[in-house]
């Protein structure tokens, strides 16, 4: 029997020594019982090809277990290796679309829980709201940290790493680095008429959604002037900027050349007026720069 972290036999390390002495011949009763007690102690070790398992916490004496495989399962310990390369955190494989992510982990996880956090490495950039679905447990969305908002054109940039931490609800973007976007704008005036028309511009929404923005214009007008002129937005506004945007326009055919205001008409269109002065009839051009919030 094991006491104390011995073996010893039941009936005592010299029991057929003394049943000699006494002239006590093989006794059947008296070597099952030795040969039982021995059974037993063998019982009570952990065999190496795991054939039993244990029955107690196993204290081990300030030693460890060397060697060791990397865990697989969530009941397994994990070895300082995993935890050093980020195995509890690392993604084995990404797959999905650009906005629709499908993460595989090793081990995979058997549910959602707040706190959990995944490193990937984006294959491609995003174009808009985006999602993330880990070990096929159903999608859920990627937000922006702070305001919460989905993620915009270019929050995700090919071959960078992202973090993402899972809130109770949805993922977020920790180290969400918002990207200069090219935009197309459509421009129109109050008066007169628009044409060969050239447009182009640059935005980035940055974090608490604050969207910066430069517009260049060249076109010619006709049937004018114009005081007002407009042009769509990258992205939506929140009702609440309406009121709270900042332009900055100049243009190079107009009766006064002073800085126009800018302000917006909706949460999809921006406004320059030239206030007391216009845009002339004829080639014109416009430089406009500015930020609002977006929705």
């Amino acid at each position: 029997m094991w006491s104390g972290g011995v073996f010893s036999r039941a009936n005592g390390s010299s029991e057929w020594q003394d049943n000699q002495a006494g002239g006590i011949g093989i006794v059947s009763a008296l070597h099952d019982a030795q040969d039982n007690d021995l059974a037993t102690g063998i019982n009570n070790c952990l065999t190496k090809d795991g054939q039993n398992t244990a029955t107690a916490n196993l204290p081990m004496g300030g030693y460890k277990h060397t060697n060791i495989g990397n865990a697989t399962a969530r009941a397994e310990y994990v070895s300082l290796g995993q935890l050093v390369d980020g195995a509890s955190t690392k993604v084995a494989s990404l797959g999905g679309t650009a906005n629709a992510l499908t993460l595989t982990v090793s081990p995979a996880i058997p549910a959602y829980v707040a706190g959990q956090e995944f490193l990937f490495i984006a294959s491609a950039p995003n174009t808009g709201a985006t999602t993330v679905n880990v070990s096929a447990l159903g999608t859920r969305n990627i937000i922006r940290p702070g305001s919460g908002s989905a993620l915009y054109v270019g929050d995700l940039i090919s071959g960078i790493l992202y973090h993402i931490v899972y809130d109770g609800t949805s993922f977020v973007l920790m180290n969400c680095v918002p990207s200069l976007n090219a935009w197309i704008p459509t421009c129109t005036t109050a008066t007169g008429v628009l044409s060969s028309v050239s447009t182009d511009g640059l935005y980035v929404v940055g974090l608490n959604n604050l969207v910066q923005f430069e517009l260049f214009f060249s076109g010619t007008l006709s049937g004018g002037p114009a005081s007002i002129f407009g042009f769509t937005l990258p992205v939506t506004a929140t009702p609440s900027a309406v009121n709270r945007s900042g332009f900055n326009a100049t243009g190079n055919n107009v009766t006064t050349r002073t800085v126009a205001i800018g302000y917006l008409n909706s949460v999809t269109v921006g406004y320059i007026s030239q206030a007391t002065t216009a845009w002339a009839n004829g080639t014109a051009t416009a430089a406009v720069s500015g930020f609002y919030r977006a929705a």
